[in-house]
């Protein structure tokens, strides 16, 4: 029988007769010993699966028909074990007898070592992205008080969100984080201002669905004649921002016809992440939708306010690119830097 290092048979194919010669090396790649057996079409497809048949068949074809050289990647079922290889044909048109001459490469070996290469890159980097993103998890636990489960849905979320990979965003968490080191005692609300300010980078939002609501921040709905009003208690946090953005658009779409009034008074806290949310959601609705919306601004404008009220609020018709510019992370940053977009 054959050593499992050949790799290369030739042959020849005279469709006239339907006669094949093969080299020492097509027996072999055969599982045979030269001259064992008598090459025919019905050897091969015998030692063929039904779909490698018809691979072959339409590589014989288009040989045949005097095409370029071409190429398939088939599988023999030799006699000793199966191999992965590839054929290739070209046409030696005499007008009294053409011939198919062909080469057949094992490439068994070769594919193995790329499939078991690339598996393994695949699972560390697998690996990688689970520890960066369970890194981050608990990064949003010790800062807003969460489950595991919690912080990875607003992971998640936020991810959706801001059209940007779970990695990504976990990354910017840690990187985040890790700012805060700095700072001699930081208390809730400037841990949540550097995280909220790190997943606003460069994106692109889109619809998601929120994950459960966290902390004290609620909101109430008054439902008027003419007018709706979603007023916003307690703090506004990274953590809340899902529930603020799905409460929004609920009251919208409920009630598209009434002018919506956005109460702020009543909130302590405010991220630049909520504030980027509202600001999407205010210039979306009035240009898109052609509701009114009106906002009453917080008591205590939160950090970053004056950069963000003017589209928030509708006072503003600049375009964000061109708007207010202020510092995240030693940056100078605009809103259409950290990813709205009208």
């Amino acid at each position: 029988m054959m050593s499992p290092t050949i790799h290369n048979g030739v042959f020849v194919y005279r469709p006239g007769d339907d006669s094949w010669r093969w080299s020492a090396g097509m027996f072999r790649l055969f599982g045979f010993e030269p001259g064992e057996v008598v090459p025919s079409r019905a050897l091969i497809a015998h030692h063929l699966t039904d779909a490698d048949n018809e691979r072959f068949n339409q590589l014989l074809a288009s040989g045949l028909s005097g095409s370029v050289p071409i190429s398939r990647l088939h599988h023999i079922n030799a006699v000793d074990h199966r191999r992965t290889v590839v054929t290739t044909l070209t046409l030696l048109d005499d007008d009294d007898s053409p011939e198919v001459h062909g080469v057949t490469s094992d490439v068994t070996t070769e594919l193995r070592a790329e499939t078991i290469h690339q598996t393994q890159s695949d699972i560390a980097r697998a690996i990688d992205s689970h520890r960066v993103i369970d890194q981050a998890q608990g990064i949003l636990m010790l800062a807003y008080a969460m489950t595991a489960q919690q912080a990875f849905h607003l992971l998640r979320w936020l991810s959706q969100r801001h059209n940007t990979k779970v990695r990504v965003m976990a990354e910017r968490v840690i990187t985040a984080a890790g700012e805060t080191v700095n700072r001699s005692s930081p208390d809730s609300t400037a841990v949540d201002q550097v995280l909220s300010d790190a997943v606003i980078r460069p994106t692109e939002p889109t619809t998601s669905t929120p994950p459960e609501e966290i902390g004290d921040f609620h909101t109430e709905i008054r439902t008027e004649p003419s007018a709706t009003t979603v007023v916003m208690h307690g703090v506004v946090n990274l953590a809340a921002i899902p529930s603020m953005a799905q409460t929004l658009i609920s009251a919208s779409r409920t009630h598209p016809r009434h002018e919506l009034i956005i109460d702020l008074s009543r909130v302590r806290h405010l991220a630049s992440a909520g504030m980027w949310e509202l600001a999407g959601f205010c210039r979306k609705t009035r240009q898109r939708r052609g509701q009114r919306v009106t906002v009453v601004s917080p008591e205590a404008p939160p950090f970053r306010w004056p950069e963000f009220e003017p589209l928030i609020t509708g006072r503003s018709s600049i375009k964000p690119d061109i708007l207010t510019k202020s510092v995240i992370s030693g940056r100078s940053l605009s809103l259409a830097h950290v990813g709205y977009s009208p």
